[in-house]
């Protein structure tokens, strides 16, 4: 099991609640954090310190651009886990290679034991 966030406003509880209570490993794609919420995240020392847990609770953060990875690495994200990668919304998808053919389905829409078990 692994919790991905996307490009997604961070609510604390939610990933001190998937790595802790769930303890699975969490990452983050396509990360990003705007100037304003950098700002409000360091203003004082209880929000920065809840956004260095939150961000450091995170195995891997791919950040947009070296902008964003600064600011992730402002508020405490551990450098080993941040990398840079292109936004995902640019980025070529197939769905075709990993889908199961609509032959595998039953009517009820679950996936036949034969495909569910590849």
């Amino acid at each position: 099991d692994v919790g991905v966030f996307v490009e997604a406003e961070l609510w604390p509880y939610c990933v001190h609640f998937a790595s802790t209570t769930l303890q699975i490993p969490l990452v983050l794609l396509d990360a990003r954090m705007s100037i304003r919420s950098a700002q409000r995240w360091s203003s004082c020392s209880l929000s920065a310190h809840i956004a260095r847990t939150m961000l450091r609770s995170f195995s891997a953060i791919l950040a947009q651009s070296h902008t964003q990875q600064q600011r992730l690495l402002n508020l405490g994200a551990m450098p080993n886990t941040l990398a840079i990668s292109p936004s995902l919304k640019l980025a070529p998808f197939s769905f075709t290679s990993s889908l199961p053919s609509p032959s595998s389905s039953t009517r009820d829409g679950t996936l036949s034991s034969s495909c569910a078990s590849n």
